[in-house]
């Protein structure tokens, strides 16, 4: 009997345990050439946005320039530990430097640093990948087993046979090696579907390994646009973001991580674009260097406030702003779908619209307010608005600015989104432009 009862007390404190470190939100941050100020800068913004830690994603562990930035980064978050609690881990592009061994100096070298991200019970050092499967189950192990303690390995397998399926056959070869599941390729519709990325698939993989006592981190993102580096395709934004962040704070994983900080090429960053690490000309086309055209920042306040609910553990019906008071933004491509322009259009292409995204958060006791759109100059559109996440898509778009206002149930104009690139139908850019335009909310 007294057996039992300790045997049931420790799976209660696992249980607590797992449960007092779900809801934590990273970002992927694509480790480049970056000075030690703009280091700074990404870590100070992203924890005023309420992400827990940034994924380092490396792309190769024995180039200076990536020791010297996640050096940069270490050393300043070691420094202000009592500011906050953010902090880092590193994530290993094995799509990028296939070498696994490689990384094993760079991982040494930080896992024991107060800054590196801990999870698990007991807490043991947070390490993930971008790819990585092709490595076998016995190496990984090898090569895990070679660091004390044994990291709290979060891999991203998603092209690894089965692993949609999450089927036996699957975690016959990865149960003894994953803590464990991250997936990216769920964050967006397949480049051949229009419409937002599905949760049903995350459900599926987050269930296969919750029945062997894995846990789930789901990605969150924007869109994904590239034209740069011999690919030319995109992944259907639109409603995608508003979309999966309700989706997952409904199905609730132990992780979320959102795609990316700072990836310009593919456009789905959140955060700065520096000049050092962004001197690429195809890719500045379409994502300038200091965010000059197309700054995606707009999108930070309700990426805050989704992170203080996911923390809560509260569900998509208690989404409202952290803030207290009324956040959002709208998004748009830069060029309508008649427009002509030079090269060939990307794959995906036809499943986009002509039409302005939005999101609008609103506080629990606001009542009586509605979205009011203007294109070209002229209002075409009127949207209700409820206490919690409302967003949607307004196609009555034209050439010209855009504009959206929250108005009161006076009909008072008390928030206004305006002054983005405007659509054009032509081609500013020379390319088929698929990046998004992203234009915040802001008090009158």
């Amino acid at each position: 009997m007294a057996r039992s009862l300790v045997c049931a007390l420790f799976a209660l404190l696992a249980c607590l345990a797992t449960a007092a470190q779900a809801g934590q939100t990273f970002a992927h941050y694509m480790v480049g050439t970056t000075t030690e100020a703009h280091v700074k800068q990404d870590i100070d913004e992203a924890a005023a946005a309420g992400f827990d830690a940034f994924a380092l994603n490396v792309g190769d562990p024995t180039a200076a320039y990536a020791n010297t930035t996640v050096g940069y980064m270490f050393k300043y978050l070691e420094a202000v530990q009592q500011k906050y609690p953010f902090k880092l881990f590193i994530s290993m592009d094995l799509a990028a430097h296939g070498t696994l061994n490689d990384f094993t100096p760079m991982v040494k070298q930080y896992i024991a640093s107060s800054a590196y991200r801990k999870a698990g019970s007991p807490a043991k050092p947070f390490l993930s990948t971008f790819s990585g499967h092709s490595n076998s189950p016995s190496t990984w192990n090898t090569f895990l087993s070679q660091f004390s303690p044994k990291p709290y390995f979060i891999p991203n397998f998603d092209n690894a046979p089965n692993y949609f399926d999450a089927s036996d056959s699957f975690w016959s070869q990865w149960n003894s090696v994953v803590d464990g599941l991250f997936s990216w390729e769920t964050a967006w519709p397949k480049v051949t579907e229009a419409g937002t990325g599905s949760i049903t698939q995350d459900q599926k993989i987050a269930s296969g390994a919750s029945k062997k006592g894995k846990v789930y981190m789901a990605p969150l993102s924007t869109l994904q646009y590239k034209n740069a580096y011999g690919g030319n395709w995109y992944r259907n934004g639109e409603t995608n973001f508003p979309v999966r962040m309700k989706d997952i704070l409904n199905m609730k994983p132990a992780f979320t991580e959102v795609i990316t900080w700072n990836d310009g090429p593919e456009s789905h960053y959140v955060g700065n674009l520096f000049p050092e690490q962004n001197s690429s000309p195809e890719p500045a086309k379409y994502a300038s260097p200091n965010n000059t055209t197309m700054n995606h920042k707009g999108w930070l306040p309700l990426i805050k406030s989704f992170t203080a609910t996911y923390k809560a553990g509260k569900d998509a019906s208690q989404f409202f702003p952290a803030s207290g008071k009324i956040e959002g933004a709208f998004w748009y491509k830069s060029i309508m779908q008649a427009a002509s322009c030079s090269g060939q259009k990307p794959q995906g292409f036809n499943n986009a619209h002509d039409i302005l995204s939005w999101a609008i958060l609103l506080p629990a006791n606001a009542n009586g307010y509605k979205a009011r759109f203007y294109t070209s100059g002229k209002t075409v559109a009127f949207a209700d608005l409820k206490p919690w996440l409302n967003y949607g898509g307004m196609e009555r778009v034209q050439a010209g600015a855009q504009t959206m206002e929250v108005i009161d149930g006076s009909w008072r104009k008390v928030f206004r989104a305006s002054g983005g690139r405007e659509l054009s139908n032509g081609c500013p850019d020379g390319i088929y432009n698929m990046n998004a335009v992203v234009v915040g909310l802001k008090a009158v």
